[in-house]
C-alpha cells in the first residue's frame, strides 16, 4: 500500500467507529471526485485497538516517522 493514511482517533460518543469512518470517508470521495479522482477509499477498514498511553505513544511514533510519500 504506497499511498494510504494512518489515523489515531477515539472512539465518538455519539456513534461508532464504523460510522464515523463512514462518513468520513463519504465526504472525502465526494470530494475527490469533483476535482477528478475516480476512487480514493478502500472499502473496509483496518482498525488497531489501542489500551495503553505506552502504545499510543508507538503508534503516533509509527505514524510521525512514515510520512505519506508520492511515488
Amino acid at each position: 500500500m504506497p499511498e494510504h493514511v494512518h489515523l489515531l482517533v477515539g472512539e465518538p460518543l455519539v456513534s461508532s467507529l464504523s460510522v464515523a469512518l463512514q462518513v468520513l470517508k463519504q465526504k472525502t470521495s465526494r470530494k475527490l471526485n469533483k476535482i477528478g479522482y475516480s476512487r480514493f477509499c478502500q472499502r473496509r477498514y483496518y482498525d488497531f485497538n489501542v489500551h495503553s498511553e505506552f502504545k499510543t505513544v508507538e503508534k503516533l511514533r509509527y505514524i510521525h516517522r512514515n510520512p505519506l510519500r508520492k511515488l
